[in-house]
């Protein structure tokens, strides 16, 4: 079946199936690579009322890897300049760093990659 996740917490997820029903599974049943975050399209299987296998959709583009990258450049160009400007840049480059990194995410996680043939 196909479906989309709609909650996630660290025991389960929550899926709504194309036909509108809902579907709770643990992570164990998840055999996808990535970790499963709301708003993943998803194939499942089902035994009577009960998930027994989960795919994620999304491409194995690892956005949370991407997320690390960026994170870790912002951190060393702080690291870089932290020596060289006054404690007022200093302050508005952490800024400049948490919302760029925070609207990079935002981008990145709206990305619709459920068009794309795997």
């Amino acid at each position: 079946m196909k479906g989309l996740i709609i909650h996630t917490d660290e025991n389960s997820i929550i899926i709504r199936a194309a036909d509108e029903r809902k579907f709770e599974a643990s992570h164990g049943e998840i055999k996808s690579t990535l970790s499963p975050k709301v708003g993943d399209n998803v194939d499942f299987d089902i035994d009577g009322d009960k998930i027994t296998t989960v795919y994620i959709l999304r491409q194995s583009l690892n956005l949370d890897q991407s997320l690390d990258k960026a994170k870790a450049a912002a951190g060393n160009f702080y690291n870089d300049v932290a020596g060289t400007i006054n404690e007022e840049n200093l302050q508005k480059a952490k800024v400049i760093a948490a919302q760029t990194a925070a609207k990079a995410k935002g981008v990145i996680q709206a990305i619709d990659l459920s068009s794309i043939n795997l």
